[in-house]
């Protein structure tokens, strides 16, 4: 069998849904990784890569980890997450964001200086303010306030799909906003705040602020937002505030009583996992080595997202959680059963 026959192979096999040990793959394809298992596997991981070339990225499930049915997984299991498969996305590289921003800026300050057409502008700015969301540093020389004055931009009004840009203006820059905002009752009132923060809550944009009127943090989906209105005056950023302490976080949910729960995590997923717990409030989270004590009020929401990356944890806290964990496998199994 050529590469490009153990090529298509894999591709057809694993695109529909297959999850599939190592060794029934050598099974189905004989002589296509020979040698002894250790070196078949790496000729293995080069086709892999292939793979990923064409837009199917396979993830897989190592020895020693849990398996979907609560037991210790005994082989490499592999398979495909997605529903679907497509090509991987275009994207830009740190040093291409980066070069892109100071380029962007150096025109900014150009135009701030002379005259210039505003709708270019302001589509330039919006874009600029996007990117730089993330390296809000870069913003500190960058004179927006004049630009907007000296451009002649349209007003800072928009209906609520493009309420984003405002947002981030008034964010960056530490102005007020007047808002028209639809209430759990469906009825719109008007509130003027100071935000803060952006968060994604389940593909929704998310705004903290703090609310003057009532001294209270208040959250905002931009969803509901039927004018927004960007205010000339500024505020202060608040005494301690920091936004990873607003996350709406799955294990932050009260759904049960706190609990305490230990998990030793494999090496090579130290990343995937931290990028999972470093949203949650300080305090909540203590690491030790390969160890972390995970303090939750929905140990449910935290078996839940194990279920789904059984790669990633090879062991898990003390008996009675075991336990807890086993009965959630059993539930969830249950729950799928075809009759």
């Amino acid at each position: 069998m050529n590469k490009a026959e153990r090529i298509a192979c894999l591709y057809l096999s694993f695109l529909n849904g297959q999850r599939l040990s190592f060794s029934n793959l050598r099974k189905m394809m004989p002589g296509a990784w020979d040698g002894n298992p250790e070196s078949a596997r790496r000729k293995f991981e080069r086709d892999k890569d292939e793979l990923r070339k064409l837009g199917l990225s396979l993830s897989v499930v190592e020895p020693g980890s849990i398996a979907q049915d609560g037991s210790i997984q005994t082989d490499y299991v592999y398979y495909y997450p997605g529903s679907r498969h497509s090509l991987p996305d275009v994207t830009l590289s740190s040093p291409e964001v980066q070069a892109l921003l100071e380029s962007a800026s150096a025109w900014l300050k150009d135009l701030a200086a002379s005259n210039f057409d505003g709708l270019d502008t302001e589509a330039l700015y919006l874009a600029f303010l996007k990117i730089a969301y993330k390296k809000p540093e870069l913003l500190l020389s960058l004179p927006m306030r004049e630009l907007r004055q000296r451009g002649n931009l349209p007003p800072a009004q928009t209906s609520n799909h493009d309420s984003i840009d405002l947002v981030y203006t008034a964010i960056l820059e530490r102005r007020k906003l007047t808002l028209e905002y639809q209430k759990a009752s469906g009825q719109y009132e008007e509130y003027q705040i100071w935000p803060h923060g952006l968060l994604l809550n389940q593909s929704r944009w998310c705004m903290v602020a703090w609310f003057a009127s009532d001294s209270n943090w208040r959250y905002f989906y931009l969803d509901q937002i039927k004018q927004c209105k960007l205010e000339p005056e500024t505020f202060t950023i608040r005494p301690g505030f920091h936004i990873r302490n607003f996350v709406i976080h799955p294990l932050t949910v009260r759904a049960h009583t706190e609990e305490t729960v230990q998990l030793r995590i494999r090496a090579d997923y130290y990343e995937n996992v931290w990028e999972f717990l470093h949203a949650l409030p300080e305090g909540t989270v203590d690491e030790d080595g390969d160890t972390c004590r995970v303090r939750t009020t929905n140990i449910r929401g935290l078996f839940s997202w194990m279920l789904k990356h059984p790669e990633y944890i090879t062991g898990l806290g003390d008996e009675l959680v075991y336990q807890k964990w086993l009965q959630f496998v059993k539930d969830t199994r249950e729950l799928y059963a075809h009759e």
